[in-house]
């Protein structure tokens, strides 16, 4: 009968060298529509690297009600200013010419808070940020 251990998985890492995505974090600026129409107003909050990756879809619950489906997922150094910001549709990233809007906002490791997870879905073209519906 052979004898042998078990063999298991390490834990993948973060590194600073899988930060390679330089992204554009926004913060929506809410202030009362000019006119009937209200449109998306953002304010740079800062450029931070970051690791992209794409998703086969992650279903984000808020309690009961379904958020939406988020399709990449940034992680991040954690930066409490956006870890606050949990609110859906609050947060933005701009990457790539395309408007991300933050889903979800998940520290990897909840007792030292070095990275962050920023669950998101494809919101539009950033060229258009001024002009976006958030509905």
């Amino acid at each position: 009968m052979p004898t042998g251990s078990r063999i298991t998985k390490k834990p993948t890492l973060i590194s600073i060298g899988d930060m390679d995505t330089k992204i554009t974090i926004y913060e929506r600026n809410q202030k009362a529509p000019l006119n009937t129409k209200y449109r998306l107003n953002l304010q740079k909050i800062d450029d931070v690297w970051t690791m992209w990756e794409v998703v086969a879809g992650v279903q984000i619950f808020d309690g009961t009600n379904l958020l939406g489906t988020a399709t990449d997922i940034f992680t991040m150094y954690y930066i409490e200013k956006i870890a606050k910001k949990v609110d859906c549709g609050t947060v933005f990233i701009e990457y790539d010419n395309s408007l991300y809007k933050v889903l979800q906002v998940k520290p990897t490791d909840k007792k030292n808070k070095v990275f962050m997870q920023l669950f998101c879905i494809e919101q539009g073209k950033a060229d258009q940020k001024t002009g976006v519906n958030i509905l």
